[in-house]
């Protein structure tokens, strides 16, 4: 079998800063993990080894069969989809003027902006995306002037439209409202159950946006992988306490979990 990902001790290391300590992680086809941790875990560190923005101190790095350092790194990306806040502030710098379609359609060539005629039928299928999320009528609008949540949705289908092997979504529901980040989760939903659905990791530090379709977890703490595994067996208030250093337990509603702070002096 052809692991999505694949790290074998890998350390990171930068100006005397560990920043991943010794991580061995295997994702296999037919997994979506949820990446949970605190602020500075080395969550993002872990997903920029994944896309080859930063590289291993030590270790071997697989990402879709091919090892970092062994691959040409353009054509690997062309096969994983990837949101989070700095590419939205790339998005926001390059297309300030271009509209949502053209934004959507930039993710078949995964460039900022458009340098090429777009295929009719990438259009059409670019379309399609925005409609199934429910923003089709913001097709023509000005990408700039979008909401959060709106360009979030934006950049959900223009990973979608390559087709991607792969989809990391690096806290895609960070500074948005309740409606704004359920509505952004009911599509995330709607993707993972097609048939040619990619392999899904989605980082997070609020468990709650943590999905049904997401059968796995990592547990991140200080550049260590503490915990990995099935959901149901990991998503636990003793070990959840243990990462937060924080005394919490874990309610189950419509199977998606919810933080709930135990107040001193109670047993978890």
């Amino acid at each position: 079998m052809t692991h999505v990902v694949r790290l074998e001790q890998v350390t990171v290391k930068r100006q005397n800063n560990l920043l991943i300590d010794q991580i061995d992680w295997t994702v296999d086809r037919d997994q979506n993990w949820a990446i949970v941790g605190r602020n500075g875990a080395g969550k993002t560190t872990l997903l920029k080894l994944l896309t080859g923005y930063i590289w291993p101190s030590k270790g071997s790095v697989t990402v879709l069969g091919e090892t970092l350092g062994k691959v040409e790194l353009s054509e690997l990306r062309k096969k994983i989809g990837w949101i989070s806040a700095a590419l939205l502030s790339e998005l926001e710098q390059s297309s300030a003027s271009s509209n949502v379609l053209d934004v959507v359609c930039s993710g078949y060539f995964a460039s900022f902006g458009l340098w090429k005629e777009v295929p009719t039928h990438i259009r059409i299928q670019a379309f399609d995306l925005l409609e199934q999320m429910g923003i089709s009528s913001l097709a023509q609008r000005n990408f700039s002037v979008l909401s959060q949540g709106q360009k979030q949705g934006v950049m959900l289908a223009r990973a979608w439209l390559s087709n991607p092997e792969l989809l990391i979504l690096d806290e895609p529901c960070a500074g948005l409202d309740v409606p704004a980040r359920e509505a952004l989760l009911q599509s995330l939903s709607a993707i993972s159950q097609q048939k040619d659905a990619p392999t899904m990791l989605y980082v997070t530090h609020h468990i709650e946006e943590i999905l049904p379709s997401f059968q796995y977890i990592a547990l991140l703490d200080q550049g260590k992988l503490v915990a990995q595994g099935l959901l149901a067996e990991i998503l636990t208030g003793a070990t959840l306490s243990k990462l937060w250093h924080l005394s919490v337990d874990v309610l189950w509603r419509e199977n998606r979990p919810f933080l709930i702070p135990v107040p001193t002096g109670q047993k978890i």
